[in-house]
């Protein structure tokens, strides 16, 4: 007999898997992984985007209200052991993108290279929603490159990067 182990309701929706870009003061970025993402308005564009508490995210973000989503690729899978599972209050994830040479310069800052696009960001409003809080961010500017293997939660659960 095959047992099916059905997944948490909220596990079951295709989604994408951005990482959201913020700078110190010392404008020195940390990244994460976050699927907590959504457009909330058309005119103007705005999206929300709920940060964990006690994060390095979290943090930059109240220093510095400007920040890049980034639209993941499945090239970037292996990355959510760093982004996503890894405190950057205890580690330098730009140092350690840095010597994998994973960073690329667009504009005037450098985000991960083979990025599908970026959307440049500044907070307008945060909420403590439990252990998230939630972030309302109007949009700045973006920039398109690829619609190409979009790197999704079903991609890395298939693929075991997560479980």
């Amino acid at each position: 007999m095959c047992l099916v182990v059905m997944r948490k309701a909220w596990n079951i929706p295709v989604q994408t898997v951005f990482s959201l870009a913020t700078f110190n003061s010392e404008a020195i970025v940390n990244m994460n992984i976050c699927t907590y993402v959504t457009g909330v308005s058309m005119q103007p564009k705005r999206f929300a985007i709920a940060v964990y508490k006690n994060t390095k995210t979290l943090e930059n973000l109240r220093g510095n209200d400007l920040a890049y989503l980034q639209v993941l690729n499945e090239v970037h899978a292996p990355l959510v052991k760093l982004l996503g599972k890894q405190s950057g209050m205890k580690v330098n994830k730009y140092e350690r993108l840095r010597k994998k040479s994973m960073l690329q310069r667009y504009d005037d800052v450098e985000l991960l290279g083979s990025i599908n696009a970026f959307i440049q960001l500044k907070l307008i409003h945060s909420n403590d929603v439990g252990d998230h809080v939630l972030c309302v961010f109007d949009v700045l500017k973006s920039r398109s490159f690829s619609e190409e293997a979009v790197l999704t939660n079903q991609y890395l659960m298939a693929n075991q990067y997560i479980l």
